[in-house]
Protein backbone atom coordinates (compact mmCIF):
# COMPACT_ATOMS: atom_id res chain seq x y z
CA UNK A 1 0.00 0.00 0.00
CA UNK A 2 2.78 2.34 0.44
CA UNK A 3 4.32 2.00 -2.98
CA UNK A 4 0.62 2.72 -4.18
CA UNK A 5 0.68 5.67 -2.00
CA UNK A 6 3.76 6.92 -3.65
CA UNK A 7 3.15 6.06 -7.28
CA UNK A 8 -0.55 7.98 -6.81
CA UNK A 9 -0.25 10.43 -4.45
CA UNK A 10 3.98 11.23 -5.32
CA UNK A 11 4.65 14.54 -3.59
CA UNK A 12 0.75 15.21 -1.89
CA UNK A 13 1.62 14.25 1.35
CA UNK A 14 -1.86 15.29 2.72
CA UNK A 15 -3.57 12.87 0.17
CA UNK A 16 -1.16 10.05 1.30
CA UNK A 17 -2.12 10.70 4.99
CA UNK A 18 -5.66 10.59 4.51
CA UNK A 19 -5.30 7.63 2.14
CA UNK A 20 -3.28 5.50 4.88
CA UNK A 21 -5.87 6.94 7.47
CA UNK A 22 -9.03 5.39 5.29
CA UNK A 23 -6.74 2.17 5.53
CA UNK A 24 -6.26 1.52 8.73
CA UNK A 25 -10.07 2.24 9.64
CA UNK A 26 -10.62 -0.77 7.21
CA UNK A 27 -9.83 -4.33 7.60
CA UNK A 28 -7.49 -4.72 4.67
CA UNK A 29 -4.66 -6.75 4.41
CA UNK A 30 -1.63 -5.09 3.90
CA UNK A 31 0.62 -8.12 2.25
CA UNK A 32 -0.48 -10.38 -0.38
CA UNK A 33 1.34 -13.28 -1.41
CA UNK A 34 2.33 -14.16 -5.06
CA UNK A 35 2.75 -17.59 -6.16
CA UNK A 36 6.01 -17.50 -7.86
CA UNK A 37 6.07 -21.50 -8.40
CA UNK A 38 7.57 -23.08 -12.05
CA UNK A 39 4.24 -23.22 -12.75
CA UNK A 40 3.79 -19.48 -13.55
CA UNK A 41 6.86 -18.85 -14.60
CA UNK A 42 7.11 -21.43 -17.70
CA UNK A 43 3.85 -20.40 -18.84
CA UNK A 44 4.74 -16.61 -19.09
CA UNK A 45 8.46 -17.55 -19.98
CA UNK A 46 6.93 -17.42 -23.79
CA UNK A 47 4.94 -14.78 -25.49
CA UNK A 48 2.76 -16.39 -27.82
CA UNK A 49 0.73 -14.78 -30.88
CA UNK A 50 -1.52 -16.08 -33.78
CA UNK A 51 -1.87 -13.49 -36.55
CA UNK A 52 -5.02 -12.68 -38.61
CA UNK A 53 -3.61 -14.84 -41.24
CA UNK A 54 -3.00 -17.83 -38.96
CA UNK A 55 0.29 -17.91 -38.82
CA UNK A 56 1.27 -18.83 -35.34
CA UNK A 57 4.49 -17.39 -33.65
CA UNK A 58 6.44 -18.12 -30.04
CA UNK A 59 8.39 -16.15 -28.65
CA UNK A 60 10.81 -16.81 -25.23
CA UNK A 61 10.53 -13.51 -23.03
CA UNK A 62 14.44 -12.32 -23.22
CA UNK A 63 14.00 -12.40 -27.36
CA UNK A 64 10.56 -10.57 -27.27
CA UNK A 65 12.06 -7.68 -24.86
CA UNK A 66 15.42 -7.24 -26.78
CA UNK A 67 14.85 -4.86 -29.76
CA UNK A 68 17.81 -5.89 -31.19
CA UNK A 69 16.06 -9.66 -31.55
CA UNK A 70 12.41 -8.85 -32.48
CA UNK A 71 10.53 -5.73 -33.18
CA UNK A 72 6.53 -4.52 -33.90
CA UNK A 73 6.46 -1.86 -36.56
CA UNK A 74 3.22 0.56 -36.89
CA UNK A 75 2.11 1.36 -40.04
CA UNK A 76 0.06 4.64 -40.28
CA UNK A 77 -2.68 2.22 -42.02
CA UNK A 78 -3.02 0.49 -38.54
CA UNK A 79 -1.61 -3.00 -39.51
CA UNK A 80 2.22 -4.13 -37.74
CA UNK A 81 5.02 -5.66 -38.92
CA UNK A 82 6.66 -8.10 -37.15
CA UNK A 83 10.64 -8.27 -37.75
CA UNK A 84 12.77 -11.33 -36.31
CA UNK A 85 16.22 -9.92 -36.44
CA UNK A 86 20.14 -11.16 -36.48
CA UNK A 87 18.39 -14.63 -37.64
CA UNK A 88 21.56 -17.55 -37.42
CA UNK A 89 19.85 -20.47 -38.44
CA UNK A 90 16.29 -21.92 -38.68
CA UNK A 91 14.90 -25.10 -37.88
CA UNK A 92 11.83 -26.53 -39.73
CA UNK A 93 9.68 -28.59 -37.48
CA UNK A 94 6.42 -30.08 -38.92
CA UNK A 95 3.45 -31.66 -37.08
CA UNK A 96 2.62 -34.74 -38.73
Amino acid sequence: TDEIAEAVFKDNVTAKEAYHESLQNRAINHEIKVDNSERYQKKYSIQKFKLASGIEVSIPMAAYQDRDQVEFVNHPDGKLTLMIKNIDGIDSKFNA
